[in-house]
């Protein structure tokens, strides 16, 4: 029926039956496609990608349930040359709520508006038990290497929530996630994370540059960052006081260190946000004139508001700021 169709525009698509990957050709040319929406086609959507001669120019939706069964990789082809969108991606954002996962990779611009980007949805399978949070992130991230190409430029990974029995129990579960992801990006220059918990930092953190200066490696996680936003948003039930300060210190200590290695450039942007229970404003003056020179840009976002570091390393008077999830 597609074959019939070569001038379509859009096409959404409910559920695949029948389709097999037995054959080696393209089935349908749909150069016209600009927007295809798969929704619970479940193992037959990579198979009907497959079957796909598609623009580079193209949105494509997937939409599907998230068990331990199914990986998100599951949903695309292995030949990645049958989707030329995907070698054009620069940037793919992974977030992980307590509802389910979502995943936007886009070619350039704002992941939320950019026309030309792949979208992947999927909420937990009500029929299986609840999924542990911290095992879907870290599932993703060894996920989005074999999706997307080592050129990718901006990384955005949020974890919104832990489960309450998982949240120290699996201290440091992100860790091997995360140097998935230094080798499938190495030429990241843009880096957003978002976590609920210390933990979510630490296992990260000391990678860009370790708290100690001499057990300083070689070669430091993504030499080539420009753009750095950490985004401390705890659940209030299970807030740890002293962690705002805890963090606050240890990204000090660490961007410090970093500024001196020879092997890494200048940040021309550095963010942190605090949403809930901020540092103490001394603190945060102190640990801001130790950050001097780390970046030409230094802020710190407090409740929705923002504290600038000014060229003479002086917490500028507090201004009003719309809060936005993307780094500029």
């Amino acid at each position: 029926m597609l074959q019939s169709c070569p001038a379509l525009e859009r096409l959404e698509i409910g559920s695949i039956y029948g389709i097999s990957d037995d054959s080696g050709q393209h089935d349908v040319t749909m150069h016209h496609l600009r927007e295809l929406t798969l929704d619970e086609c479940g193992s037959h959507t990579a198979v009907f990608l497959a079957h796909l001669v598609l623009p580079q120019i193209v949105n494509i939706a997937i939409q599907s349930f998230v068990t331990t069964r199914i990986q998100v990789a599951d949903f695309f082809p292995d030949d990645k040359s049958l989707l030329p969108v995907l070698a054009a991606i620069l940037k793919v954002q992974s977030v992980v709520t307590g509802d389910g996962l979502i995943i936007v990779a886009a070619t350039m611009g704002d992941l939320r508006v950019e026309p030309q980007s792949i979208t992947h949805s999927g909420e937990y399978h009500p029929e299986f038990e609840p999924m542990d949070t911290s095992w879907v992130q870290r599932g993703t991230m060894f996920q989005l290497g074999a999706i997307f190409p080592p050129s990718v430029k901006a990384l955005h990974i949020c974890l919104e929530t832990r489960e309450p029995e998982g949240q120290r129990a699996i201290h440091r579960v992100l860790a091997d996630g995360w140097r998935a992801l230094y080798a499938a990006f190495p030429n990241l220059e843009e880096l957003y994370a978002s976590g609920p918990d210390i933990d979510f930092f630490f296992d990260f953190l000391f990678d860009l540059c370790p708290y100690e200066p001499s057990s300083r490696q070689s070669a430091l996680a993504w030499p080539g960052l420009k753009r750095i936003r950490l985004e401390y948003l705890p659940d209030t039930s299970q807030l740890q006081p002293a962690e705002p300060e805890e963090l606050l210190h240890a990204v000090t200590t660490v961007m410090h260190n970093r500024r001196s290695a020879a092997s890494v450039e200048r940040l021309q942007e550095l963010g942190i946000v605090f949403s809930e229970k901020p540092p103490v404003l001394q603190n945060l003056q102190t640990c801001f004139n130790r950050m001097h020179g780390v970046a030409d840009r230094i802020m710190c976002i407090v409740s929705e508001e923002e504290l600038a570091l000014d060229e003479d390393a002086i917490l500028s008077d507090v201004v009003n700021l719309d809060h936005t999830n993307t780094v500029d």
